[in-house]
């Protein structure tokens, strides 16, 4: 999958060594006309905003001309390229509150998310403020679709956490994250955990 502004490449030669135009077109997969997106004279690259766009999955078409060289018997090629999945849009975020205090002095808190074009590869958490993420667990055992359930134990908090916050990410990279305020009284750990201390 790919988002915001991403770099086309291509090669394409010419046995006569004659200056070659691509023209690259876009379309969504299953329905729809070619439309135009730029042609270039000489280039091998181009940025492709991908926000002027639906998410969805499209096909692209190089078409490569040697027209500028022989403009009234120029010969032409083209590559079609289908299945580029273009993913905009962040995932959807849903804790199953409230967080639900555990022995240890900590939370566990399970939830969901969901992206309708490319499947989830993480659900993060941390503590407000601190610079390490960790990982939730997927309840099936793996980061693999577009809906997962999660959950997530905090273990024993720093006595000045306020706020947790939960991030989920999608294969194309983009995230959402959400602020979960912690309860004003911390669980206190059991009488097992402080003895074992």
């Amino acid at each position: 999958a790919i988002r915001g502004k991403y770099d086309l490449e291509w090669e394409a030669k010419d046995p006569d060594n004659d200056k070659l135009e691509t023209a690259i077109y876009i379309k969504p997969l299953q329905q729809g006309d070619w439309q135009r997106v730029t042609s270039a004279i000489g280039e091998k690259k181009y940025e492709l905003d991908t926000t002027k766009y639906a998410d969805g999955v499209y096909c692209l078409k190089f078409v490569v001309s040697d027209r500028p060289s022989n403009p009234t018997a120029a010969l032409t090629d083209e590559q079609v390229v289908s299945g580029i999945t273009i993913d905009n849009t962040a995932p959807l975020l849903e804790p199953s509150l409230p967080l639900q205090p555990q022995q240890d002095g900590g939370y566990v808190l399970s939830g969901s998310a969901y992206d309708a074009e490319t499947p989830l590869s993480a659900v993060l958490w941390q503590v407000k403020g601190a610079d390490q993420w960790r990982a939730a667990a997927p309840d099936d055992g793996l980061y693999d679709e577009n809906f997962e359930q999660f959950t997530l134990h905090t273990g024993p908090l720093p006595d000045d956490a306020k706020q947790l916050v939960v991030r989920a990410r999608d294969s194309a990279g983009n995230v959402t994250d959400k602020a979960i305020d912690l309860p004003a009284q911390k669980p206190a750990p059991s009488q097992a955990e402080e003895s074992s201390e």
